[in-house]
Formats: C-alpha cells, sequence, structure tokens
C-alpha cells in the first residue's frame, strides 16, 4: 500500500475478497515539519467483486404466449 501527500491510501496489488476479507493497518503519518503522530488502527473490509447479470427476475418476469 502507498500513502499520497493528501492523506489518500492505496493499494499496490488488487485485493482478493477470496484471500481475505479484511486488512488491519497500523498507520502513522509525519507533516511537513517532521512531527510525527500516533499510531492510529485502520481497518479495511474487502467487499466481494460485483457480478454481472440479473438477480431476482425469475418471480417478476412472466412469458405471455397469449398475445402471440
Amino acid at each position: 500500500m502507498s500513502l499520497f501527500d493528501v492523506g489518500v491510501l492505496r493499494n499496490t496489488e488488487p485485493l482478493d475478497y477470496a484471500v481475505k476479507h479484511n486488512f488491519i493497518l497500523e498507520v502513522k503519518a509525519e507533516d511537513c515539519g517532521g512531527h510525527m503522530s500516533k499510531k492510529l488502527l485502520v481497518n479495511i473490509v474487502v467487499k466481494p467483486a460485483c457480478q454481472n447479470g440479473w438477480t431476482g427476475t425469475s418471480k417478476a418476469v412472466c412469458c405471455c404466449t397469449k398475445y402471440m
């Protein structure tokens, strides 16, 4: 993971939900004067990847042959 000057935390490789669901990081910040902050725990929760397709449509869709 990398941290940018504006405080944005970005991962350097993809996080895989199938491998691990949760990451706990210990973060410390340093300002431009060299002063260090206290340690802070950051919890990153990985959600499953979105799946393409339809769900829950079997009850809402019917085929009406009456008008064909």
